[in-house]
């Protein structure tokens, strides 16, 4: 019995041994613990663009952010815009190029949230205003020549005419029965069909409303499909096919009235294609530059065809500052 008891005192003796060491080791574990410093949240701040900053429409605007983390890494930013996610960044430099080519007039949210590698995060958001492109202003002209009246846009550098010229002169026609919000001219018919004080738009002169319109210029001196949204914008809000409506956007109001048939019996591409003479000759052909927008397409082609093709006509208010 003696031995027994003697033996059951050691094995309590080592049990409360190894438990007094497990307590002493988990004290100093907790206490190694308490003296490791809490992570430091990250910081991160938009330093482009700036608050309050106003951004035409159009623009692609380089969002930027300066993150920092003292005691880690940045493992990630991520950008938003009115709430809506729109990239994360992983390494720096940490931009995101937010295309405003789709967003609407008006204040939109702009935020960007920092997270590092201990998963603290920090958030910083500011508010831009979006303008629509151009600030064109809206007129009216009548042309004294047979008393119609004419929508105009202007932006201070160029006045144009909304509306197709209606004016009937020798290479004009409009078709039988046809809708058409103008007149049908071959080019030398066009080129002097516009009222005193107005003329045919030079292809430089389309390529300056494009570019008005955010078109690059390596765009604008392309040949074919050009640019992103432009000719999106430039068609009407209505009467295009298969949802081939645009934004008019400017007021330029673009109509499908296709183009007419050389021999003058029939409209080609009705209600899917506008079709525009500008005055520049190309090359030695008889042969000039014209301007084309599709219910299919956002863009703007500019390409070029015979002289006795019958195009619409726009007219472009001449530029007092210039000579004749």
């Amino acid at each position: 019995m003696n031995s027994i008891n003697m033996n059951s005192m050691k094995s309590k003796t080592i049990f409360i041994a190894i438990t007094s060491l497990l307590v002493v080791i988990a004290l100093v574990f907790q206490s190694c613990k308490k003296d490791e410093p809490a992570n430091q949240n990250p910081t991160g701040t938009i330093t482009s663009p700036t608050h309050g900053q106003q951004i035409t429409i159009g623009e692609t605007v380089a969002i930027s952010v300066n993150a920092t983390d003292s005691d880690g890494s940045i493992t990630e930013v991520s950008f938003f815009v009115d709430n809506a996610s729109k990239a994360t960044v992983t390494s720096p430099p940490f931009v995101y190029n937010w295309n405003t080519n789709t967003e609407s007039a008006g204040s939109h949210a702009i935020k960007a949230t920092v997270t590092d590698n201990n998963g603290g995060s920090d958030s910083d958001e500011i508010s831009v205003e979006l303008l629509e492109a151009g600030g064109w202003s809206k007129g009216t002209y009548t042309d004294p020549r047979d008393g119609k009246t004419y929508g105009t846009i202007t932006n201070g550098e160029q006045s144009w005419f909304s509306g197709n010229l209606d004016f009937d002169t020798t290479g004009s026609m409009r078709a039988r029965g046809s809708n058409a919000s103008g007149r049908y001219y071959t080019w030398q018919s066009a080129r002097s069909a516009c009222p005193a004080g107005w003329h045919l738009p030079s292809d430089d002169e389309w390529k300056a409303l494009e570019m008005e319109l955010f078109m690059l210029q390596s765009q604008a001196d392309g040949i074919g499909w050009r640019g992103t949204v432009q000719g999106w914008w430039l068609k009407s809000k209505e009467g295009w096919t298969s949802f081939g409506n645009g934004t008019d956007r400017i007021g330029f109001t673009a109509l499908p009235d296709g183009y007419m048939s050389m021999d003058g019996e029939i409209i080609i591409e009705k209600d899917t294609s506008a079709v525009f003479w500008t005055a520049t000759p190309h090359g030695s052909v008889e042969a000039a530059w014209y301007r084309q927008l599709r219910y299919t397409a956002d863009r703007i082609r500019r390409s070029s065809t015979f002289t006795d093709a019958r195009f619409s006509v726009r007219c472009v208010k001449n530029d007092e500052r210039k000579p004749e």
